[in-house]
């Protein structure tokens, strides 16, 4: 089971996985690692489970360091309707782009500035305040201080707490290659979790939800009614790369896809401007990557940077999401105004 939130799991920031709406403007790209080099020799399967473990458990004490996500989401509804409309004259009318989030965590606290704006927020105990350039902290939930839906904003802790949380079959090693980050050795241990594994960790708020709707909205509950809370999940898969530094055990990087079957895309019908959209026959993204080979001639996964290579159906819709972590164990010191600290209910350390 996952383990519920304590104090230091910030639970306010697991809520803000339900407003991923809204573009947070042009992001610079998470910069790229050295090119991975696959391990010449074999490597005892015992070992890197050991690795790995380490790693997680290690990640998951830490209780100060700095971090930077990138999120991207490719629905399959967006796709969908997106090449109709292509076909219509138009082009994609929904948007999309990568989400960016930097932060840090220290003893306690979690603050986080959202995409260009000068959007801050700060969160501690379950409290959460926002302010951005022009307007001071006020206290919010999910918003941005003028009122915007805030993207996904990563607990490292619980995150981590979550991974460890995890049976140890949950966490076999699927693929390992060595490389260096930054100027540290590291290995890239890859891992993929299924079924309920997969949907305990998604559920934990560990990640941002797979979007299912347009624009990156999520659609709550199975396409074509259905009472809330009765529905089915989807068939959900989420493959990660962690990149390990063996000398010290930190985790510096997370690289994850999750892929989400969309139930019932079949029955959707859309219509723009009188035309009718969807249905049975809309295979274009199918057979596209029909042709895109997950496997070599030995039958064996293929791993691209320490990720496996897989067709994204035209049912599917895709999550990425890239995490890098730095500063371990550095606490980042945050000097708090009168009026921050009294909205968070806390003392000056």
């Amino acid at each position: 089971m996952i383990p519920k939130s304590n104090h230091r799991s910030f639970p306010v920031i697991a809520l803000l996985v339900a407003a991923s709406a809204g573009a947070q403007g042009e992001t610079k790209p998470v910069p790229q690692d050295a090119k991975a080099t696959p391990t010449t020799q074999a490597t005892d399967p015992t070992a890197l489970a050991d690795s790995l473990r380490k790693g997680i458990h290690k990640m998951a004490h830490v209780r100060a360091g700095s971090f930077r996500t990138t999120e991207q989401q490719d629905s399959a509804m967006t796709r969908m309707v997106a090449r109709q409309v292509g076909g219509l004259g138009g082009g994609n009318p929904f948007g999309g782009g990568d989400r960016e989030v930097r932060g840090v965590w220290s003893d306690g606290y979690l603050k986080a500035t959202v995409g260009d704006g000068g959007d801050e927020i700060l969160a501690f105990r379950g409290r959460m305040v926002a302010r951005n350039d022009n307007v001071g902290w006020k206290l919010r939930r999910d918003r941005t201080v003028t009122g915007r839906p805030l993207p996904f904003v990563l607990d490292p802790e619980r995150f981590f707490e979550c991974l460890a949380a995890l049976p140890a079959a949950a966490l076999r090693v699927r693929d390992h290659s060595t490389s260096t980050y930054k100027g540290k050795e590291v290995q890239i241990l890859s891992v993929t979790l299924e079924d309920e594994d997969a949907q305990e960790f998604a559920l934990s708020g560990a990640l941002p939800p797979v979007s299912a709707g347009f624009g990156g909205g999520v659609i709550l509950g199975a396409v074509g009614g259905g009472a809330v809370g009765a529905q089915q999940l989807p068939d959900l898969v989420v493959d990660m790369a962690l990149y390990v530094e063996p000398a010290t055990g930190y985790i510096h990087k997370v690289k994850t896809c999750a892929y989400q079957k969309s139930n019932g895309m079949g029955n959707v019908q859309v219509q723009i401007a009188g035309a009718g959209l969807g249905g049975d026959n809309d295979n274009d993204q199918e057979d596209e990557d029909s042709k895109v080979k997950e496997k070599d001639k030995d039958g064996k996964r293929i791993y691209k940077r320490g990720m496996p290579v897989r067709r994204l159906r035209s049912d599917t819709s895709k999550l990425t999401f890239d995490i890098l972590l730095s500063d371990h164990e550095r606490p980042a010191p945050l000097k708090l105004d009168e009026k921050s600290k009294k909205l968070l209910r806390i003392e000056q350390r």
